[in-house]
């Protein structure tokens, strides 16, 4: 028997220490490690591991040194600059899978600029989001399509996403009657500059450096753009007001599939930060989560993304990936898009890589 230290950015997997299960609580030192032992009165099948102990280690870096010397053996949630770096790192297995995330460049509709969705759909062809993935995601994710990500059965793999194709952008614009009559370099119309800020929060180096980006190629189509980055609580504070142009955000979908707090309009838009009414959107919704028969709830959660790229409420940027580190000591490991801690029953370490024995040994 062994133990595997595992550690994460401070959330634990509450089922863990339910006393009915597999493991229970042995020992919790507060903002340090908690300490589960094996429940040898577990009606099913028994753990191969007799302990698992977790640490609580706040900074990132930190984390990834503890994974990379051998003080910890399973790292979960990792950075893709992290895990960038631990790729180098032979002692160190690292599980790339497809996750739940999507990141999004949200438009407040209720500012005139964002009203036309052909302006809307025109920005987002403006975007080079191969380079979001290949620079700032280090290749540990995928170009965002549409609002359901590729881990969700209900995810539509036939939509494409919008190509960064500047020229058919500026095409675009022209036909909505955004164009740079003055010669300053900014496109105008009806007397309003095609102009906008940019808000994401602050500590997420793929966003920071997204919005860099994105200032870059919306002035390479005529858009004057200010970015902003701020701390995440007077930042949600100020979207949540509804006092911002356009917000850089990155949201958990829910693999039950119900987007209805993001799209829908009415008293469950609870994250519908951008005021998004589309009638066609909420009558595929209501649909699609009162089917209970998976084959026919598929076709119409089809219809609802391919409806939400069409009236875009935002230009879908990327799907990170979710990163798992794991010592090439504990066998058996296969992270679930909903848990690190899948198959945790089935984790293993031979006799001749263990580190920590227990009394009984």
């Amino acid at each position: 028997s062994d133990r595997a230290a595992i550690i994460n950015d401070g959330r634990l997997v509450n089922t863990l220490t339910n006393e009915s299960g597999i493991y229970e609580l042995s020992k919790w030192d507060h903002d340090s490690s908690l300490v589960l032992e094996r429940n040898e009165n577990y009606s099913g099948k028994h753990s191969s591991l007799e302990r698992v102990i977790f640490k609580i280690i706040p900074d990132e870096t930190s984390r990834a040194i503890a994974l990379e010397t051998g003080e910890i053996d399973v790292l979960n949630n990792i950075p893709p600059h992290i895990a960038n770096r631990l790729s180098s790192v032979k002692e160190v297995v690292l599980h790339n899978n497809p996750g739940r995330l999507v990141g999004m460049l949200t438009w407040n509709l209720e500012n005139p600029v964002f009203t036309d969705p052909a302006v809307r759909k025109a920005l987002s062809f403006a975007i080079d989001r191969e380079r979001i993935v290949e620079d700032f995601l280090y290749g540990f994710g995928s170009i965002g399509k549409g609002p359901i990500p590729p881990a969700s059965w209900a995810h539509d793999a036939k939509i494409y996403p919008d190509s960064y194709n500047p020229e058919r952008s500026k095409r675009m614009l022209d036909k909505a009657g955004w164009v740079d009559s003055d010669g300053d370099g900014i496109r105008e119309k009806d007397g309003v500059d095609l102009e906008f800020e940019i808000i994401t929060k602050k500590g997420d180096s793929v966003r920071e450096n997204s919005l860099i980006m994105l200032r870059e190629n919306f002035c390479a189509i005529g858009a004057k753009v200010e970015c902003s980055v701020a701390e995440f609580s007077s930042m949600i504070e100020q979207v949540r007001s509804g006092n911002f142009d356009s917000y850089l955000r990155v949201y958990s979908s829910r693999m039950s599939v119900d987007p209805s707090s993001l799209y829908a309009s009415g008293p469950s838009s609870r994250f519908n930060y951008g005021n998004y009414s589309s009638e066609l959107v909420d009558a595929l919704l209501r649909l699609a989560l009162a089917e209970t028969d998976r084959e026919k709830s598929v076709k119409l959660w089809h219809k609802f993304e391919f409806a939400v790229v069409a009236d875009p409420p935002a230009a879908f940027l990327y799907y990170p990936h979710t990163i798992v580190g794991v010592s090439e000591r504990v066998q058996d490991v296969r992270p679930h898009v909903l848990s690190s801690y899948n198959n945790i029953r089935e984790w293993w370490i031979a006799k001749e890589d263990r580190k920590y024995f227990l009394k009984t040994d």
